[in-house]
Formats: structure tokens, C-alpha cells, sequence
């Protein structure tokens, strides 16, 4: 019997099995539809969709990565973007306003950590042109969560940088200033290479140093005035109905109108993610001047749910509870039927990596023969 074959048996065995741990929620479905009669709110701009608040200035953030493992060394791709637009009024329309890229390929040598440090590299990439579009004085909307851009990847968290020296965070400011280009997506990448090539450990200290110190660019921005909201499909959280099933999933099963509900509002941003943060850099006190609210909300009737996070500058309760209320009639301003923002499909589509690619610029570069290890376990 083959593989496939075995596969396809044990499913066929275990589909009760599996589909009874899916519906767990029809036990508490009449208890989240409390929750979701008692939480959710429908304005009723949004339930017209007539005089929804068009942002003047708004772009989008998306970035993508590429990893192509050798034996010897690791090949990677890295694309994002920030894409602007500026709404005319006379027309209804919005116009291109312009784009921040940054578009690297490059190795890593040694491979070590190498998954780990790409998806660093991206992040690093990704606040990069937040920061561009913050900059301009844009209403910046980034694809994912706030979570994953801080708390990411497991194995090199910014709260592991809490043993390090002050001094480094200087440092690696100066290596920005001067070796910061659009085809390169961290500045620390090239003294790494000059000075701490049989040093991995350092190596991957110092890259996550410069997340740090682009973050505290990106709070310090927001503290002067900015906003910058996530928007994403696939949430993981349960925070709402605590279910062993997200929350997300639990909305889009038990509701088709449109409308929002709030899931958790923080006066202070280092109350909702301090852990998480390191002191150096003082990345921790710029985020006691931020607010931040996250919830889920449904843009059109029928549309899937997203869930929307907002950075703000320190406000209270009542105020920032209005300003998460306007943050999701601009979206739904900027949504068709099918409830996702457009500048934020445009960004995506624009950081998508194709593989041919990948497998074109790796014969382009004289690495189509280079050994990965994995050349006799091919499977047919």
C-alpha cells in the first residue's frame, strides 16, 4: 500500500474523530451569542455604508520572504512594501501617492538560526516602511498582528536582549545612519559579515538589536501623533469566548452582520505586551506612551471577520473607544463586498515572492548547482 493510501485510510477512520473536536462549538454557542449580542456594535454608517470617513492619507504594509537552504549557506529573498494613496475628494477616488520598497536577496553564511534570523530580516524590512509611511504623515496599515511583529520568531525574542549592554543600541543607530539602503534589508547585515562571521550568537544579538531600535522608531513616531492599525484574516486568538477555537473563527461561524466588537483596550501599551519587550533601547518606556485597542470587526454583511489592532498616542477609555470606531468605517471605506481593505490586497499582491523567480535568480547567479542536501530524497 502506498503512502498516500495510509493517509487517506486513517482519515477515513478518524473523521468523527476529528470533526467532533471541530464543532466544540455547538456546546457554547447560545453563550457566545450572549457575548455577541451584548459586545458587538453596528453603526449605523456602517450599516448604510452612506458618508463613510475617507482617509486623506492612507498606505498599506506587506512584506515577504524567500529562504532557499543549501548545504553550505542559505539563499533568501526579501520584499516590502509600503504602498500610499491620497483620496480625491472631487472624485470619490483615490490616486497612487507613491511606494517605499525594500527588495533584498542575499545569503547567510554560516546557516545557522537561518529560518529564525530571515524572518527577522523581513520584520526589520516591514518596519522600515512603516516607518517611511509614518513619516509622510499616513494613516499606515500593516498586515498581521502587533503580536507577531514583537513576540516573533520563538527563538530570538526581543525580551532575550534584557543582558545586554546599553551601547549597542548606539551602535547599531550609527550603522543604520550609514549603511542603510533599499536593497539591503538590515543595516548590521554588512559590519556582521566584516566583524562577527565566526560569531553567530553575536550575529543574531545585533539583529535583533536593530528590530529593537526600528520599534522605538516606530513608537516614538506614533507618541507625536501617528496611527498605525494590523489588519489580519487569521487570528489566533480566544481571549473573547475563551473556546479552544479563536475568536475569529467563533464570529465568522455565529454572525453575518456587519459591525465590531472590542476584545481588549490598554491605556498603556506596555500593559498589553511588556513581557514581551526589552528595556534596552528604552523599548519598554516608549511604549507606556502609547494606547493601544484590538478587536474584530465585519466590514460588509456576509464578509469574513477581521481582526483590526490600533497603535495611538496616549489617550483614555472614552476617547479611545471613538477613535477604534472611526479606524473601522475608514476601513470599511476603503472595503468592497469582499470586507478587505484594498490598499493592504494591493501590498500583499506587490510582496508576493514567486518561486520561478526564486529558481531563476539562483540560475542567474551561478547557484542552480550548489548542493542542499536533499537532492537524493526527492519525492516523485
Amino acid at each position: 500500500m502506498s503512502y498516500i493510501d495510509d493517509i487517506l485510510e486513517v482519515a477515513a477512520r478518524k473523521r468523527e474523530e476529528i470533526w467532533k473536536k471541530i464543532r466544540v462549538l455547538g456546546a457554547k454557542e447560545e453563550e457566545a451569542k450572549e457575548i455577541i449580542e451584548k459586545k458587538m456594535i453596528s453603526p449605523p454608517l456602517l450599516s448604510s455604508r452612506m458618508n463613510l470617513p475617507h482617509p486623506v492619507k492612507v498606505a498599506a504594509v506587506d512584506g515577504g520572504s524567500f529562504p532557499l537552504s543549501m548545504l553550505g549557506f542559505e539563499l533568501y529573498f526579501i520584499k516590502s512594501y509600503a504602498v500610499k494613496f491620497l483620496y480625491e475628494s472631487s472624485t470619490g477616488n483615490y490616486v497612487d501617492g507613491g511606494e517605499s520598497r525594500i527588495v533584498d536577496v542575499d545569503v547567510l553564511i554560516p546557516p545557522s538560526l537561518s529560518q529564525d534570523r530571515i524572518t527577522v530580516y523581513r520584520q526589520i524590512s516591514e518596519l522600515r516602511a512603516m516607518n517611511n509611511s509614518l513619516d509622510s504623515g499616513f494613516l499606515t496599515l500593516a498586515d498581521g498582528s502587533i503580536e507577531s511583529l514583537i513576540s516573533r520568531p520563538a527563538h530570538m525574542k526581543l525580551r532575550d536582549l534584557r543582558r545586554e549592554d546599553e551601547s549597542l543600541c548606539h551602535k547599531t543607530l550609527e550603522l543604520i545612519q550609514r549603511e542603510e539602503r533599499e536593497d539591503t534589508a538590515i543595516a548590521v547585515k554588512g559590519f556582521i559579515e566584516r566583524e562577527l562571521g565566526n560569531e553567530p550568537e553575536r550575529a543574531k544579538t545585533l539583529e535583533m538589536v536593530e528590530k529593537a531600535v526600528r520599534i522605538k522608531m516606530l513608537f516614538e513616531k506614533i507618541s507625536e501623533g501617528r496611527m498605525l492599525a494590523f489588519v489580519t484574516k487569521t487570528g489566533r486568538s480566544n481571549r473573547l469566548f475563551n473556546l479552544p477555537i479563536p475568536d475569529q473563527y467563533v464570529l465568522t461561524k455565529l454572525t453575518m452582520r456587519e459591525g465590531y466588537i472590542v476584545e481588549g483596550k490598554y491605556e498603556s501599551f506596555e500593559e498589553a505586551v511588556g513581557e514581551e519587550l526589552t528595556e534596552l533601547c528604552g523599548l519598554k518606556e516608549s511604549a507606556e506612551n502609547l494606547s493601544f485597542i484590538s478587536g474584530y470587526a465585519r466590514l460588509y454583511r456576509g464578509a469574513p471577520v477581521l481582526k483590526v489592532q490600533l497603535l495611538s498616542p496616549k489617550m483614555k477609555g472614552s476617547s479611545l473607544d471613538a477613535l477604534f470606531e472611526d479606524l473601522v468605517l475608514k476601513l470599511a471605506s476603503l472595503s468592497s463586498e469582499d470586507g478587505y481593505p484594498f490598499p493592504l490586497l494591493i501590498a500583499h499582491q506587490r510582496a508576493h515572492i514567486e518561486k520561478r523567480i526564486t529558481a531563476i535568480v539562483a540560475d542567474a547567479l551561478g547557484l542552480r548547482e550548489e548542493l542542499s542536501g536533499r537532492e537524493e530524497i526527492d519525492v516523485l
